[in-house]
């Protein structure tokens, strides 16, 4: 918002702020059934843009507004704006008035929710509840310094949570980088474990075939061996009688 200022004022251009105060929950709904952002993301969102859009909309002209008043009364409030800023709206016409009607219907508020629905919801933190209280005052009778310091407390205690999650999201993201080195590593051990146990049983099957060969030559050796003594082996015979010698 501030380098966009510093463009305009360049520019010799004098800028007002108009700052619609709507419920958070409200919100939140409506970005989780258009986008499905997550509530609690979704709140954060909130409470960062408007913090910083009252901040930094403070040496400027700029009207507080709540959603749901704009909605049923704009043009007491367009008023209200052009007095509060200086704006000189262009002239109104009939036509003009039915097109805003037209476009400020009920159809376009699709998420409602209550004081007391935004008070007990579980997501809507101490930060988000007071922030609103503040903004809703400051729409409702009027900005105040006590007001505004107010809101320096909440942006200072938000800033500071801010950090500390910081911290602690890269804290979790290195630790989630370990996680997926860990992961990776044991993948590779057990694409290693299963290689080894392919390589033997590989292995075990050329032992089998090894020993089937083995069996079959030493089977075809002892049956040779058996068939050679078989063929040169005759009975033994004594011969009976004198022994004669011949001269």
């Amino acid at each position: 918002a501030s380098f966009i200022s510093s463009i305009l004022a360049e520019m010799e251009v004098d800028t007002v702020a108009f700052l619609p105060i709507r419920n958070p929950l409200e919100v939140a709904l409506s970005l989780k059934r258009r986008d499905g952002s997550p509530m609690a993301k979704s709140l954060l969102l909130w409470l960062r843009h408007v913090l910083e859009a009252e901040h930094q909309s403070r040496d400027m002209p700029r009207y507080f507004l709540r959603h749901e008043d704009f909605r049923t009364d704009w043009r007491r409030h367009l008023n209200n704006a052009a007095d509060e800023t200086g704006v000189i709206w262009p002239a109104p016409s009939s036509q003009s008035d039915i097109e805003i009607e037209k476009f400020l219907n009920e159809d376009l508020h699709h998420e409602r929710a209550s004081i007391e629905e935004l008070r007990n919801h579980p997501d809507i933190t101490p930060l988000i509840r007071t922030a609103y209280e503040i903004l809703r005052s400051m729409a409702v009778d009027g900005e105040s310094r006590e007001l505004r310091a107010q809101l320096d407390l909440v942006r200072t205690t938000f800033n500071e949570s801010c950090d500390v999650l910081a911290i602690a999201t890269a804290e979790a993201e290195h630790l989630r980088g370990e996680l997926r080195a860990r992961i990776l590593d044991h993948e590779a051990v057990v694409r290693t474990h299963h290689a080894i146990v392919r390589a033997h049983h590989e292995l075990s099957l050329e032992c089998d075939a090894m020993v089937r060969d083995r069996d079959a030559f030493l089977a075809e050796r002892n049956a040779l061996l058996a068939s050679r003594s078989w063929r040169w082996t005759a009975p033994l015979r004594w011969v009976r009688g004198p022994f004669v010698r011949r001269t």
